[in-house]
């Protein structure tokens, strides 16, 4: 939501704002808001505010300039000015899968269970509210649960080790098959 602060002496009807983003990173959703009357003196929220998208893998410090062209019956205004960007930077080490549920000889074999063991470092050089960690496998006869974890308040140049995971073969696996995994996060700031 925005604020639009008339500091006039005079009211200022049929107020509305339209953002401009020019950025190969960042689509605009929805670019207008509407006000209506604004009395002298006086702060009016809006009721809904602008709707911006930033792609999957934006880099790291890019600044985006802002303008918003507030128009009314009384004339037009221009505001500037200008958001960077900070993507999460995660990295991941120490991947290792061992026997779960099975029949004990230490060899991930179908029908079997294996338990993922890997760590995640924040190297963002900030702070996140909460981090979700996703294991994807594109293999239908593999099953992940949970195949997300969540941590709150992740500080920069905090390590966890995760190994909540658990895999499921399915029978149908053949030995031999080539298995990939994929893994996600997710932040406030966005996903890698």
């Amino acid at each position: 939501k925005i604020d639009a602060n008339n500091v006039g002496s005079q009211s200022v009807q049929n107020l509305y704002a339209k953002l401009e983003l020019n950025s190969e990173y960042v689509t605009v959703l929805n670019d207008s808001i509407w006000f209506g009357d604004v009395e002298a003196n006086t702060n009016l929220q809006s009721e809904n505010g602008f709707d911006v998208s930033t792609i999957a893998n934006v880099a790291e410090n890019v600044t985006i300039p802002i303008t918003i062209n507030f128009f009314s019956d009384q004339g037009n205004w221009t505001y500037t000015n200008s958001v960077v960007l900070h993507t999460p930077t995660i990295n991941f080490s120490d991947l290792s899968f061992t026997e779960g549920i099975g029949n004990g000889n230490g060899i991930i074999e179908p029908g079997e269970e294996m338990l993922p063991s890997f760590k995640i470092t924040n190297n963002s050089g900030f702070d996140l509210e909460y981090l979700a960690v996703k294991l994807i496998c594109d293999n239908e006869n593999v099953s992940v649960s949970p195949d997300t974890l969540t941590f709150m308040n992740f500080t920069d140049e905090q390590e966890l080790t995760l190994n909540d995971m658990h895999v499921q073969l399915s029978d149908n696996i053949q030995i031999g098959d080539n298995l990939v995994f994929y893994l996600k996060t997710y932040s406030e700031r966005g996903y890698k």
